[in-house]
């Protein structure tokens, strides 16, 4: 239920009519503040180089309440700023706590930088990409999770009213470099996700 009205809320928003043609082009100065990957579906790969060299792969889709047992999707507030009319830097920082069988604790960080374009008078486009890293651990501090990863966006920004939008962003998160323990760890992830954007 709660998904549903969630969904409607976004849809209505999507149909509202108002004066938004100025925000779908950027410009430089124009900062953004965001609740990214708060909405959608994703599915990722995990692998261990441990004595059994596990291999772990799982989908998930939901709001924030959804645990999705990997960082690359759970909620973040994001900060970015335009440097030219197009160009961004910017990133996304997180914290979580998952309880339950696997109850662990994180935070995740993901500079970036992007180009957006406006897309006719209501639409941006705004493809992104930058390094994500993250570190978790389970209850009692073991075992340490850490994680370096390529991340990529290509974001659509829907202005539905001036000065807020609703990010739609297929995503995908290559994981090059991490650790869970003593022991190598990798996770890789794609999905389709949802936010909230407001412009300053």
């Amino acid at each position: 239920m709660r998904i549903s009205v969630f969904s409607a809320a976004l849809l209505l928003g999507t149909l509202a009519t108002g004066a938004a043609a100025a925000q779908a082009h950027p410009r430089k100065g124009q900062v953004t503040i965001a609740i990214e990957r708060a909405f959608g579906f994703h599915t990722w790969h995990t692998e261990f180089n441990d004595e059994d060299d596990t291999e772990d792969d799982a989908s998930a889709f939901g709001l924030f309440w959804l645990r999705s047992e990997t960082a690359f999707h759970q909620p973040r507030a994001a900060v970015d700023f335009f440097l030219t009319d197009g160009l961004s830097l910017g990133g996304s920082l997180a914290y979580y706590n998952w309880g339950g069988d696997r109850d662990r604790t994180g935070f995740l960080f993901y500079p970036r930088v992007g180009y957006g374009m406006g897309l006719g008078d209501s639409v941006t486009f705004w493809p992104r990409g930058g390094l994500t890293y993250f570190s978790e651990e389970e209850a009692g501090g073991n075992p340490k999770y850490d994680q370096l990863a390529l991340s990529f966006e290509a974001m659509f920004l829907l202005w539905p009213r001036p000065n807020w939008a609703i990010q739609i962003a297929p995503t995908l998160d290559l994981g090059v470099s991490g650790s869970r323990g003593d022991d190598d760890f990798s996770q890789r992830a794609i999905g389709v996700t949802f936010g909230m954007l407001g412009s300053l």
